[in-house]
């Protein structure tokens, strides 16, 4: 008897941390939707669409480097791409394989892992990493992974933060001023920022090459609505800019820096 209580214990346990760890994905889930539901980042999404779309991805291998609860991963699996899928997060990992569902998540690899740790033994048409390489430490040490894993005729599309932005002008110089300390934007996570002109030179330092630059968000209307109002005001207006993303100086100049890599000749 003490035997049989001790074996429904340990189911009982095992039942509640699965509950608890299927709870803990599906908010996860329902929370990364809800924050990607505004206008900023709907307009950042389709501007990374519109690179993306140029590329033919049926049958590439792409790698999506961060990929969070899965919202690219689901976009390059429905192109009839192959795509390796890492996030160091495994809630995010169970989150995307839930957001993808069943049939489409078995089309995909998921790998839980650090991005600057990883490793694979593939080579990859498309390597995607979007807001990443300003939580890497070594950031060289991490474009030229990225460098190792592309194929001669593949592309990196890589999105980071601008201090080259009227954002970083704004909202970091204030935010400096009033704390003394060295701002990094929305994300405590952040260990720096990026020009175009500071991401080329990592890049070459790693064998890369960046052929284009495109850019998002050009007037800061979060910081200022949110000092005027209390809250952020969202108007499609404030995103007029945006359709010049890949036009100079737009392109260069957009809170967030969006790179077309490749691998230098």
């Amino acid at each position: 008897m003490r035997h049989t209580r001790t074996h429904a214990n340990s189911a009982s346990e095992t039942n509640s941390k699965s509950l608890i760890e299927n709870a803990n994905y599906q908010k996860t889930l329902e929370i990364y939707l809800q924050s990607m539901n505004n206008l900023y980042d709907t307009t950042k999404n389709n501007v990374l669409k519109g690179i993306l779309e140029k590329y033919c991805l049926k049958d590439k291998t792409v790698l999506d480097i961060g990929c969070g609860c899965g919202y690219w991963t689901r976009f390059f699996v429905e192109r009839g791409a192959e795509v390796y899928a890492l996030d160091i997060d495994s809630v995010k990992v169970k989150a995307a394989k839930l957001f993808l569902g069943t049939s489409m998540a078995n089309k995909a690899h998921f790998i839980v892992a650090d991005a600057a740790l990883f490793h694979l033994k593939i080579n990859f048409d498309l390597i995607f990493a979007k807001d990443v390489i300003e939580h890497i430490k070594d950031d060289v040490l991490f474009l030229r992974k990225l460098s190792s894993l592309l194929k001669n005729t593949g592309v990196i599309i890589l999105s980071t933060q601008n201090a080259f932005s009227l954002n970083f002008l704004i909202e970091g110089f204030l935010k400096r001023a009033l704390s003394n300390e060295n701002w990094c934007g929305w994300d405590p996570t952040h260990l720096r920022f990026y020009t175009p002109w500071s991401l080329k030179r990592k890049a070459e330092v790693a064998s890369l090459e960046i052929s284009k630059y495109y850019g998002s968000y050009h007037i800061p209307y979060r910081f200022i609505t949110s000092i005027i109002y209390h809250k952020v005001q969202e108007r499609r207006a404030f995103h007029i800019l945006d359709k010049y993303y890949n036009k100079f100086p737009f392109n260069i100049s957009g809170w967030a820096l969006i790179c077309e890599i490749k691998k230098r000749k």
